[in-house]
């Protein structure tokens, strides 16, 4: 492989690395090992590639129903696993492979919960609301929702003028005198 990539010009060498970065590459490297020799050997590389750019060039363009549809595909997937599973489970005699196959199937269905609560969100976004914005230019006044309290009194020809609130009286005493303590006496024979 070193040998054919010495071999090509600069720009070629950009192309391919181009290309072996790619998402679209490295996806159809994984989806041709995952799947069985009978079934990758007629899927050429230019075609599957092709396929790949296509779908991600319609996401981006903001049509969902690729994504849509291989979510659904998924649940249904997930689905199958969690019932094959549950089944096998009961086929079980010994609790440790009872209990091996009840956790695989709970696993396929939180997965499907977890891939149709995803599908959810993508048709029916969930909505926000903002009780608050923090705008960090110029001057601001942020009003949460709450008025502040009003200052009782005032009267309406002077409205800035507050109300007396009392008339001053003495100070009242609380405290009752202390006398000083006295010196406290310790043992003369120390117990430790």
């Amino acid at each position: 492989m070193t040998k054919r990539i010495e071999n090509i010009s600069c720009a070629d060498k950009q192309e391919y690395a181009d290309i072996l970065n790619s998402p679209s590459f490295s996806a159809y490297r994984v989806i041709r090992r995952m799947q069985s020799d009978d079934l990758s050997k007629d899927v050429d590389l230019a075609g599957m590639v092709g396929s790949l750019l296509e779908i991600g060039r319609r996401t981006k363009e903001g049509s969902m129903a690729y994504v849509e549809h291989m979510l659904i595909n998924q649940a249904t997937a997930l689905q199958s696993i969690f019932t094959r599973m549950a089944e096998r489970s009961t086929e079980q005699t010994h609790m440790p492979n009872l209990e091996a196959f009840m956790r695989m199937a709970l696993r396929a269905q939180a997965q499907c919960r977890t891939t149709l609560e995803t599908l959810a969100n993508i048709k029916n976004p969930p909505v926000v609301f903002a009780r608050q914005a923090n705008v960090t230019t110029g001057p601001q006044q942020i009003n949460n929702g709450t008025a502040p309290p009003s200052r009782a009194g005032g009267n309406e020809n002077e409205p800035n003028k507050l109300l007396d609130a009392g008339t001053q009286g003495e100070a009242i005493v609380i405290d009752t005198p202390v006398e000083t303590l006295g010196k406290i006496d310790r043992a003369e024979v120390c117990r430790r």
